[in-house]
């Protein structure tokens, strides 16, 4: 309650706490017009000078362009003319520093309140939430004093209770007393009654004694009765005070759990009286850091506009860097895998067939099948089927120095057909080496005959228009099928 009250006599030493948002629009406007007419008048020396010369080499208003040699009237009804112009003029000039200070002062006069008007605006918050909060709380006491209040009566009104059920009890524990001395004479005249039973009657006593034990056992009798009357009545108020007592006991057993209850809640109102003074030393604490914080937000305002603006410049700086250092990245990547790639070629060579042109691959491809077109021609003619194979041979030769690739028959291919060549006089292959990298084919020689070449048939004369060849001799034909 003392704190909002200090903040609100501090708010109230500048404004109305309801009309304190009003009061703050007010000044900030108010600032921003100083402002706007500093600004303008900080220019308003040089224009007022420049109109000055205008005037003195023209001899006429610079704004309306009137001749102020001849006679005119301002709006106001005076007459002017240039000389008096001037001098207005130039006591305006005069006095513009003098209005210039006056302005700043009154700017930062306004500043000031503007500061202070918005350091409070977090106190006024605070005042606005303790107002509402302070009505709360004290009601809350208030409704737990009473109840803390009635507790009390409650409880002093048992403990008389209690007070009275003792007393009670302490004149029962009389009347027990009084049936102990009972038990006690009972068990005297039962003692008389069995010594009365052992005297033997044949003994001779005189009459007076006996009457005398007579009289004193009929004494003792009534006594007994006496007693065994008080003992009925006492015993009946025994069993009503104990059960007003049971009764008194449970209720005495309520009152000391409420009144258990009764000092958790005071201790959790301690607590909550703690937690609020806490608040408020914290409240109090982070207006004046807020009041800190704002001060030197105006103060580094400018320096954080300007880390900003190299924070964002860095930032493009980085920005292209990094996609210099993304760019050379992907280079390494690059070259990595081409390392990579020649990594694999070296440990594991690439098929040769793979390395021929597929200009080479159709040539092949469309020799195969004149190769196989001829070759079912073979029943028509041995001879040509031969001569067909012979030609397929050198075109494959042929192929081979083309395209840099050795296709692997059988050892004795080659000695065969330079044998065929040199007894059918054939053109021998104009190839001068063969390729060193070999090319393996099917092993499944498809024969086209079985019968034995004549070396003295008539093929001697016949000229060969293929180039490249491979000796081979034999009966069989060396062509073979190519794995593509």
């Amino acid at each position: 309650k003392k704190d909002a009250k200090d903040l609100e006599m501090k708010v109230k030493s500048l404004c109305k706490i309801e009309d304190f948002e009003t009061t703050l629009a007010a000044a900030d406007k108010d600032l921003k017009d100083l402002r706007l007419t500093f600004s303008g008048m900080e220019n308003n020396e040089p224009f007022i000078r420049a109109q000055i010369h205008s005037i003195d080499c023209t001899d006429s208003c610079p704004v309306c362009e009137h001749d102020l040699n001849a006679d005119w009237k301002t709006k106001s009804g005076t007459k002017l003319n240039k000389n008096e112009l001037i001098e207005k003029l130039e006591t305006l000039v005069k006095q513009t520093p003098h209005s210039v200070e006056e302005i700043k002062n009154k700017i930062k006069s306004k500043e000031k309140e503007v500061n202070e008007l918005i350091g409070l605006r977090s106190a006024v918050d605070s005042i606005k939430a303790l107002n509402v909060e302070i009505p709360k709380i004290e009601t809350e006491l208030n409704s737990m004093n009473e109840k803390k209040d009635s507790q009390k009566q409650f409880i002093q009104k048992e403990k008389m209770i209690i007070n009275k059920q003792k007393s009670e009890l302490n004149s029962l524990r009389d009347v027990l007393q009084d049936a102990n001395e009972y038990d006690k004479s009972w068990a005297d005249i039962q003692e008389l009654n069995k010594k009365i039973n052992s005297i033997d009657l044949s003994q001779d006593f005189e009459s007076e004694s006996i009457d005398d034990l007579a009289k004193d056992l009929q004494q003792k009798k009534a006594n007994y009765d006496e007693l065994e009357a008080k003992i009925n009545d006492t015993q009946k108020t025994i069993a009503e005070h104990s059960e007003n007592y049971n009764k008194k006991q449970t209720l005495l057993q309520s009152c000391e759990r409420k009144k258990l209850e009764i000092e958790k809640s005071e201790h959790e109102m301690t607590n909550h009286k703690k937690k609020l003074e806490e608040l408020k030393t914290e409240i109090a604490a982070l207006d004046k850091s807020i009041m800190d914080s704002q001060l030197k937000s105006m103060e580094t305002n400018p320096k954080i506009t300007e880390i900003e603006s190299q924070i964002k410049d860095k930032n493009i700086e980085f920005k292209e860097l990094e996609k210099q250092i993304q760019q050379k990245i992907g280079l390494i990547k690059d070259k990595q895998k081409e390392i990579e790639r020649i990594n694999k070629e070296i440990d594991n060579p690439p098929d040769p067939w793979n390395q021929i042109s597929p200009d080479s691959v159709d040539l092949i491809s469309n020799l195969l099948q004149v190769k196989i077109r001829k070759r079912y021609t073979v029943e028509k003619s041995l001879f040509h089927a031969w001569l067909q194979d012979y030609e397929v041979w050198c075109d494959l030769r042929e192929l081979e120095a083309n395209a840099g690739v050795r296709w692997v028959t059988h050892e004795s291919d080659d000695e065969r057909w330079k044998q065929y060549r040199i007894a059918h006089n054939l053109p021998p292959p104009k190839v001068e080496s063969f390729a060193l990298n070999d090319v393996n084919m099917d092993e499944n020689n498809e024969n086209n005959s079985n019968s034995k070449i004549d070396n003295n048939s008539g093929y001697q004369n016949h000229n060969h228009h293929h180039n490249g060849s491979s000796p081979t001799t034999g009966s069989t034909s060396p062509t073979k099928n190519i794995r593509l």
